[in-house]
């Protein structure tokens, strides 16, 4: 686990800092629908944001 406290993650959570948790796709299982944002990430690169959409 680990806090960012980058502009792209105050923005996407509205506090300073976003708490994250890295781990790989296939070990992961959400018994519903996730809407994702998708932002360009400081090294150019697509980064995503799965959040409940109720």
């Amino acid at each position: 686990m680990f806090r960012c406290h980058c502009r792209d993650c105050q923005q996407l959570t509205g506090s300073g800092h976003s708490e994250m948790v890295p781990l790989v796709a296939k070990s992961l299982s959400i018994g519903d629908a996730l809407k994702t944002f998708e932002m360009t990430g400081g090294s150019g690169r697509s980064t995503f944001s799965g959040f409940c959409p109720n």
